[in-house]
Parts: C-alpha cells; sequence; structure tokens
C-alpha cells in the first residue's frame, strides 16, 4: 500500500488476470472483476485518508514534501529517462551488480525461454519479463539508484520471487548433470547472501570497491573481523557474533525448512510424476 512502486507492476499483474478471465462465462467474469475492484478500493482506503489527514489531499504522493533529497525534485519524484549504464552497473558491475549477489540468476534468461516453450506459459513469461524491465527501468532511471547504503541493488530486490518460477521449471526439466550445476550455483548464492546478512545489508561502499571481493567475503572469513549483522541478531536472539557457530542455529532451520520443502517436492513428484515428465 505504501510501496508505490509497486503500482506498475501491480498493473501489469491485473492485466494478466484479466487477459485470462476474459475467457470465462460472463457472470463469472463480472462477479470476479466487481470483487477484485472492491477489494482494491478497501486496500486503498486507508492510504487516501492517511494523505488527505497529512497532505490535505487523499492523492498527494508526500515525495514532493521532501527537503533532504534535493534530487526528489527532478524528473517525477527523482525518476528520469532510464540509463544503460546505470542498468548495466544494477545487474553486472562489481560495485552494485546483483547477478554477484546471486549468481543463480545467470540461468533465468535459459529458463524463461524453456518456460516459453511450454504450452499456456506466454502469457505468464511475458508478465514476468514486463515486471523484471519495469524494475531495472525505473531503478536506472532514479537518481538514488545506488538505494543509499545498501549492500547491492535493494530496489530490484521485487523482481526475485518473479525470476524464481522459471526457474523452478528449469530445474524440473534438467537432467542430473544441469541439476548438478544448478544446485552449485545456488549453493554459491546461498553463500554470497548468508554472507551478506551475516556481515551487514547497509554497507555503504564507495562506488570503486568490489563489495563481495573487498568486503563481504574477507569480513566473514578472517578471524577477528566478522560481525553479526541486525538481521541475524533478529532471527537468533542471544548471538553476539564472535564465532561462525554463532550461525548455527539459523542453518538448523534452514536445515529443516529444506528437508520439509525436500519432503513436499518428493510427494508432489509421486503424485503428479505422469503430469511433470
Amino acid at each position: 500500500m505504501i510501496e508505490y512502486t509497486s503500482a506498475p507492476a501491480s498493473v501489469v499483474i491485473a492485466i494478466y488476470g484479466l487477459v485470462n478471465a476474459w475467457k470465462w462465462e460472463r457472470d463469472r467474469f463480472l462477479k470476479v472483476l466487481a470483487s477484485a475492484a472492491l477489494r482494491a478500493l478497501i486496500f486503498i482506503l486507508p492510504l487516501l485518508a492517511y494523505n488527505y489527514a497529512i497532505y490535505g489531499s487523499p492523492f498527494s504522493a508526500g515525495y514532493n514534501k521532501v527537503y533532504a533529497f534535493p534530487g526528489m525534485r527532478e524528473g517525477f519524484y527523482g525518476i528520469r529517462t532510464p540509463d544503460l549504464n546505470v542498468a548495466s552497473e544494477l545487474l553486472i558491475c562489481l560495485q552494485h551488480g546483483i547477478l554477484w549477489l546471486s549468481p543463480l540468476l545467470l540461468f533465468v534468461p535459459y529458463a524463461l525461454y524453456k518456460q516459453w516453450k511450454l504450452p499456456g506459459q506466454n502469457g505468464i513469461v511475458i508478465t514476468i519479463i514486463t515486471i523484471t524491465l519495469y524494475y531495472i527501468a525505473w531503478n536506472s532511471g532514479y537518481i538514488y539508484w545506488t538505494g543509499g547504503s545498501a549492500t547491492g541493488p535493494r530496489f530490484l530486490t521485487p523482481i526475485l520471487p518473479f525470476l524464481c518460477l522459471p526457474l523452478a521449471i528449469l530445474w524440473s526439466k534438467a537432467n542430473k548433470y544441469f541439476q548438478s550445476i544448478l544446485i552449485f550455483f545456488f549453493i554459491l548464492s546461498f553463500f554470497i547472501c548468508l554472507t551478506s546478512v551475516s556481515v551487514t545489508m547497509t554497507l555503504g561502499i564507495e562506488d570503486k570497491a568490489y563489495f563481495v571481493f573487498d568486503y563481504l567475503i574477507p569480513e566473514f572469513i578472517e578471524p577477528g573481523k566478522y560481525r553479526i549483522s541486525p538481521v541475524i541478531r533478529m532471527l537468533v536472539p542471544g548471538i553476539n557474533g564472535k564465532s561462525h557457530f554463532d550461525l548455527l542455529p539459523l542453518l538448523i532451520i534452514f536445515l529443516v525448512f529444506g528437508l520439509y520443502i525436500f519432503k513436499r517436492k518428493r510427494n508432489f513428484e509421486k503424485q503428479y510424476s505422469g503430469l511433470i515428465k
């Protein structure tokens, strides 16, 4: 409700839903459409009431009242024309690139291609690509595109669950050899992300610093440098960050949930073995 940048992505999802629902019988379509509109109105009313109470208008975003960041008055609340150089920084460059935080994302283009080849998946692929390109476009055009003192491109975080969908299909269609490659990249991505939350997610690095190799990994590995970020302290109270063994409770939690997911996966494969081959 308060993350305004998610509104266009929500519209894309709504369009996808309407296109699919258009095939339904007329009465069912109208009921679902009216229900969705009513729920959206109920959802947005608190925001409109808040804006009216604070700013005097229900449609005031409040960002035009920001004075500490003068760049917000440029373009549309700080968002200008997308910049390809900034987009490359957000995706692949060592200083900020999301691929260095999650190398598993390298397989997303191929995964999208594999999903596109499946019957009935074209609309989902178009929706995923549109949402992904939207976030890259607005983030690359935003004057404060680095996200402040963020470790990596935090404004691109919303695209991650969408990109997991084609990766899941890629995994289900891969042979054992390719699955082993995907597992390796998953473990690598897991380690880098664990390193990030263990050290800090608000690194505040210099523009020319290679944040994964110059900061995160050395801080995590070298004796005396390892420290616990507030994220880990919140999840596992009582740890002090003096030893890597402090991560053991968190790893146990990951292991338990991982085994649960693996069990659900095996049960699903047994139940729908004829459909997923």
